[in-house]
């Protein structure tokens, strides 16, 4: 009787892998088939590391796409600088002022003086929306104000400065409009509709041919829907033309679209 092998491992030592026994059938001299074991020690310490392994490969792996793709990116925007100077103006400046691209100077200080009023953070203490919007004033003012900042303001953002119609709001259109002693061309509209895509062209077309006669303004329907009260008539189709003289005098101007 063979006795107990003593464990040589002291106390605190990690346990040894168990190995694990493995038959095989072979042939001997005699012709007869004898079956011998073999002993193969299977460390599952090993297997959990190569598992391990793999993760980490494949966790690195995907950091190097994204590190790639964030490299690309900026190669991308480094060849086209006019994509990122867009992204960087996220609002429209003479929408923000309520002015039209083709605005001057005297309209841009003084539009911007009156929104500074309004949206000042010391008349609206405790308005977190209210010092964000004069930040963003401050910033369109400053822009255009300046000829060669507008200048590139313009170009970056794709503008057309052809229309030379004055974006017309409920704050400006008594001092503009009925204080002054200039005939107006008024169009209010809504804006996207298939009726004002058609009517755009013979528009632009009027108002470069008279822009040195008469003013022309722009009165969006929907976003200055305050102002569409004061009007002396009620419109009920867009675009709407009519014209302002001197002294009141209100009248619609019919057209047909082709």
């Amino acid at each position: 009787k063979k006795g107990k092998r003593k464990s040589e491992r002291t106390p605190g030592e990690p346990r040894s892998p168990e190995p694990e026994a493995k038959a095989t059938i072979v042939k001997n001299e005699e012709g007869s088939k004898d079956i011998q074991f073999s002993y193969e020690t299977v460390n599952k310490v090993d297997k959990e590391s190569s598992n391990f392994f793999v993760i980490f490969m494949s966790v690195l792996f995907v950091m190097c796409i994204f590190v790639f793709w964030l490299k690309y990116q900026e190669a991308w925007l480094a060849r086209h600088p006019h994509e990122l100077k867009l992204k960087r103006h996220s609002e429209d400046y003479y929408v923000l002022l309520g002015l039209s691209s083709s605005a001057s100077t005297g309209e841009i200080k003084k539009a911007y003086k009156h929104l500074a009023r309004v949206w000042h953070p010391d008349k609206n203490k405790g308005c977190a929306e209210c010092k964000e919007k004069f930040t963003k004033l401050a910033e369109a003012y400053e822009a255009l104000m300046n000829e060669e900042t507008r200048r590139k303001y313009d170009e970056e953002s794709g503008r057309e400065s052809t229309s030379a119609a004055t974006a017309l709001h409920a704050y400006n259109y008594q001092e503009l409009v009925l204080d002054s002693s200039d005939i107006w061309m008024i169009m209010v509209y809504e804006k996207g509709t298939d009726r004002m895509e058609r009517v755009k062209p013979y528009w632009e077309d009027i108002l470069a041919d008279m822009k040195h006669l008469i003013k022309f303004g722009v009165i969006d329907a929907i976003e200055d829907a305050d102002l569409m009260k004061y009007l002396p008539f009620g419109i009920q189709v867009f675009p709407t033309i009519f014209a302002y003289i001197p002294e009141g005098k209100f009248e619609v101007m019919p057209f047909k679209i082709a």
